[in-house]
C-alpha cells in the first residue's frame, strides 16, 4: 500500500483509498498524495481530497486499500514521498 501511494505521487497520479475514520465509518476517497507525517508517534498520510477540495490526513494504519488511477494532477504542494 505504501509503495502504491509513493509511486502514484511520484508519477503525479491520484490514488483511490479506502480508510476507516476514527468513528469507525469506512470512506472511499480520491486523493493527491503529498507525503507522510509523524504526529504523537503515529504515521499520517497527508493529501488533497479531490472531491472535498481540501487538505486531509489519514492515519496510515487505517488505510485499508490504495489503488493508483490514471488521473494526473498538478502539485499544489511539494511532494515528500
Amino acid at each position: 500500500m505504501y509503495n502504491t501511494i509513493k509511486k502514484a505521487g511520484r508519477r503525479l497520479h491520484t490514488v483511490i483509498i479506502m480508510a476507516r475514520k476514527t468513528n469507525g465509518k469506512i470512506v472511499t476517497r480520491e486523493i493527491e498524495p503529498y507525503g507522510y507525517n509523524y504526529h504523537k508517534r503515529k504515521l499520517y498520510l497527508v493529501c488533497w481530497d479531490v472531491h472535498k477540495q481540501g487538505i486531509r490526513q489519514f492515519l496510515a494504519t487505517n488505510i485499508m486499500m490504495a489503488k493508483e488511477t490514471e488521473n494526473s494532477f498538478l502539485p499544489r504542494y511539494r511532494i515528500m514521498l
